[in-house]
């Protein structure tokens, strides 16, 4: 039987609608109505299909061309907003340390000159320190500065000098010429250095010390603002002698005070120092000291010359420093002419005991004398032996804790012997700052007296 034309439609309409079950329910085998789903169930992916395909196409063009992305990977973003960035990838912070903050000297590799080498206080072989050019704005201008507070004894051949002179013989006498000298500096440096020129140097240093020689003077103070300029240049390296390094310094000294006007003086002094390195182990120095000083408000003047020498010696294998030294000095003074001569022998050795614990040391025999026609005693003079000793001990990097042990022993005149206990804190980053602070007790046993002694050291690029 053949249905009518409007039952046929009604029949398409009601599979497209109701599915399967109407299907089968108009008539149709099952079969059929299988077939039917299925070509639905096609069409309905196709049409997914080519929705993500336009949302992808659609994302693409608006960020620019992209790798394509995977279906899963756009219905995910569509679903879950992406993480925000870390804030360092859009502040642009730094990934290196600022300038000022890193050190100042320039690898070997990009200069040939050759340091004047310090004698460094820090214990040990890897420790000694080159003076180097200090912070530096541009390309070979430097600036370094440094400021000192400290309190130190005078030396035992002055204290023994002094009281002979003024012939003290009383135990109150002894005791009350004990005080120390208590000096406050502060000094500024410039530095220009472009090789193959010499390197210069220019250093403003303001100094006023304190309690210098109370027992005769009652109260003496002296204030010293030092101009001094000075070249280092290396000269080519000549087989066998090694590299030579010259270093002049003139030094203009303006010297005042506010209780005394024969402190009054101004003076000229050259320096000139020469050093000599065979091996990179051992280094030759040798330094001549000369000044003419003038009084300004009172008659007189003196001169003086200084002789240096020294041998520096490294070995590395023992990680061990060590540099035997001798001095002489002679000042001539007028219109007393009198004349103070001193010899100084002394020796400095340092020794890394491990990587972080340092032992140094330094033995000293001085020999001072003054003579003074005309005047009793007409010849004093003193003989002392100092041993000065320090354990450092790398607490973190760069921060030393320390203790010492300080010991002077007059030859013939034991009025004045002492020893002393120290104890220091140090932060030292080589070229950047170096900042030492700490305290010294120290016992003149024979006479039943003692000093407290403060001191503070703080150097910035130099």
């Amino acid at each position: 039987m053949r249905w009518p034309a409007r039952f046929r439609i009604l029949a398409v309409v009601s599979c497209l609608v109701l599915g399967p079950v109407s299907l089968a329910g108009a008539g149709q085998s099952p079969s059929k109505a299988k077939e039917q789903v299925a070509i639905l169930e096609a069409k309905r992916t196709r049409q997914r299909e080519r929705a993500i395909e336009e949302t992808v196409r659609g994302l693409e063009g608006s960020r620019g061309p992209t790798r394509a992305a995977a279906p899963e990977e756009v219905i995910g973003k569509l679903q879950v907003p992406p993480p925000k960035a870390p804030l360092a990838d859009y502040l642009g912070l730094p990934t290196v340390l600022p300038r000022v903050l890193t050190p100042t000297d320039r690898p070997a590799a990009e200069s040939q000159r050759f340091e004047v080498l310090t004698e460094s206080k820090r214990a040990g072989f890897q420790k000694l320190y080159k003076e180097g050019i200090g912070f530096q704005p541009v390309p070979g201008l430097g600036l370094s500065t440094r400021t000192e507070i400290f309190e130190e004894p005078n030396p035992v051949e002055d204290y023994i000098l002094e009281s002979k002179i003024l012939n003290f013989s009383e135990l109150s006498q002894f005791r009350r010429s004990i005080t120390p000298l208590f000096t406050r500096s502060a000094a500024n440096r410039v530095v220009m250095d472009y090789e193959p020129l010499p390197r210069f140097t220019y250093e403003y240093d303001a100094r006023e010390i304190l309690h210098e020689f109370d027992t005769r003077f009652n109260f003496k103070d002296r204030d010293l603002q030092t101009h001094a300029v000075n070249a280092l240049y290396s000269l080519p390296e000549v087989s066998p002698l090694g590299v030579l390094t010259v270093n002049p310094w003139y030094k203009r000294v303006l010297q005042s005070s506010d209780h005394d006007l024969g402190t009054y003086e101004h003076r000229d002094e050259m320096v000139l120092n020469f050093n000599l390195q065979q091996t990179p182990d051992i280094e030759y120095f040798f330094q001549l000291d000369m000044y003419d000083a003038r009084k300004t408000r009172t008659l007189g003047a003196s001169k003086s010359k200084l002789f240096k020498g020294q041998v520096r010696l490294r070995v590395p294998q023992w990680r061990l420093f060590l540099i035997p030294s001798y001095e002489y000095s002679d000042t001539d003074y007028d219109p007393s002419d009198d004349e103070f001569t001193k010899r100084d022998l002394f020796v400095d050795w340092g020794l890394d005991l491990t990587k972080r614990l340092r032992a140094s040391s330094k033995q000293q025999i001085v020999q001072a004398e003054v003579a003074q026609p005309g005047k009793e005693p007409s010849n004093p003079d003193a003989q002392v032996f100092n041993w000065t000793s320090t354990l450092s001990y790398e607490l973190f990097k760069d921060f030393d804790v320390s203790l010492g042990f300080d010991f002077s022993r007059g030859f013939g005149y034991s009025n004045f012997n002492n020893t002393g206990l120290r104890a220091e804190l140090e932060l030292f980053k080589p070229g950047i700052i170096r900042s030492k602070i700490g305290y010294e007790w120290m016992s003149y046993y024979n006479i039943s007296d003692s000093l407290s002694l403060f001191f503070w050291k703080f150097f910035l690029y130099m």
